[in-house]
């Protein structure tokens, strides 16, 4: 029950890309992924909503080299370390530690992505 409502906002989330051409004011944006991602992290799934997270996080990365509107920011990556950190998922510290090394590493070398590591992170 917990992942129910962090599956339907996925859901939401892959019509408005797939509608994105047709209408082209329902393209996702940054602040609509992270919106996901939030739902995800309160979805109280212990186990498994730190490794969607880190899914649509690398998504984004991925998409962002063509559509910088998907560009992760500081936000999107404190969402998924903070998930990690509440999680129970294996290895989720060396996974956090990694994240935040990728978000110094994307911030130093692609300076349209707004994700520098802040207090939070």
């Amino acid at each position: 029950p917990g992942s129910e409502n962090a599956e339907k906002a996925e859901a939401l989330l892959e019509e408005m890309e797939e509608r994105r051409h047709q209408f082209p004011q329902l393209a996702p944006n940054t602040l609509a992924v992270n919106a996901v991602l939030n739902v995800w992290s309160k979805s109280r799934v212990w186990n498994g909503s730190a490794g969607r997270c880190e899914q649509i996080l690398e998504r984004m990365i991925k998409l962002s080299k063509e559509r910088p509107e998907l560009g992760p920011d500081t936000t999107s990556f404190n969402t998924v370390i903070d998930t990690l950190a509440k999680s129970k998922e294996r290895d989720r510290e060396q996974r956090a530690e990694a994240l935040l090394e990728k978000m110094q590493e994307l911030s130093s070398s692609d300076r349209s992505l707004k994700c520098q590591p802040d207090h939070v992170s």
